[in-house]
């Protein structure tokens, strides 16, 4: 059987950008979604700069006041592949959340 490799994609969509990357295992691009409208949930697109055995692509939002991941497909998709990467996200997001219009 031939082995499976997914790449990242960066989103097409001007309103996402590229704020930084998170260093697991390679390199994860974070690209936040600008939302004025919503102020409690950052959206954003996380991107493995490269190609996995595994997802490589998630779409995902975090709850500041809330604290958590909203639990959705993506999610579930990260905890099962990359479970070790979610404490460097929750990191990274948070040192980053003065940038966004965001709930503090």
């Amino acid at each position: 059987m031939k082995d499976k490799f997914y790449y990242g994609i960066p989103p097409k969509n001007d309103s996402y950008f590229c704020i930084g990357s998170i260093q697991y295992d390679g390199n994860w691009d974070v690209y936040f979604l600008v939302n004025a409208e919503n102020t409690f949930w950052l959206n954003f697109k996380l991107v493995f700069n490269g190609k996995r055995e595994h997802k490589a692509n998630f779409w995902l939002a975090y709850n500041y006041d809330e604290q958590r991941f909203a639990d959705n497909a993506c999610y579930k998709a990260l905890v099962k592949n990359y479970d070790d990467l979610i404490p460097k996200i929750i990191y990274f997001v948070n040192e980053n959340k003065n940038c966004f219009n965001v709930a503090k």
